[in-house]
C-alpha cells in the first residue's frame, strides 16, 4: 500500500512538472491583464521570434515560432532570405529584417576517444 502511494505521488509530480515547464514564466511585477506590444499586433506584423539555429549538412537551419525553418521558406507572411551562425534575415513586404539569437550559443562537440594511459 505505500510502495502504491509512493509511484502515485510521483506520477503526479511528473505530470505536474511537465505542464509547469510547457508554460511560460509570469513577470509577477506585470499586471495580469496586461499585454505587450509584441502580443497586440497582428502575427503577420510581428518580429520573428528565432529560437535556435542548427547546421546540418553544411546549411544552416532555424527554429523560427516554434517552427524549423529552411531558407527560401515562408513563415508569417515573410520569406527566409537567409540563415547564419547566428541571426536569421526574412523580408516581409519589400522589407528586410534581421532576427538575432538572444543568447550565446553553445557549441557542441563530440567526445574523443578516450586516452590510454601508458604506465
Amino acid at each position: 500500500m505505500h510502495r502504491m502511494a509512493i509511484v502515485v505521488l510521483c506520477a503526479v509530480c511528473a505530470a505536474a512538472r511537465t505542464a509547469a515547464s510547457a508554460e511560460p514564466l509570469d513577470d509577477p511585477t506585470r499586471p495580469s491583464n496586461a499585454r505587450s506590444a509584441a502580443e497586440l499586433r497582428p502575427p503577420e506584423q510581428r518580429e520573428l521570434r528565432l529560437e535556435g539555429i542548427f547546421r546540418r549538412d553544411e546549411r544552416y537551419i532555424a527554429i523560427v515560432d516554434g517552427r524549423i525553418v529552411h531558407e527560401g521558406e515562408r513563415i508569417a507572411n515573410a520569406t527566409i532570405e537567409a540563415i547564419t551562425a547566428d541571426a536569421v534575415r526574412y523580408s516581409r513586404d519589400g522589407h528586410d529584417h534581421t532576427a538575432r539569437l538572444a543568447k550565446t550559443t553553445l557549441k557542441v562537440q563530440q567526445p574523443s576517444a578516450p586516452q590510454m594511459k601508458l604506465p
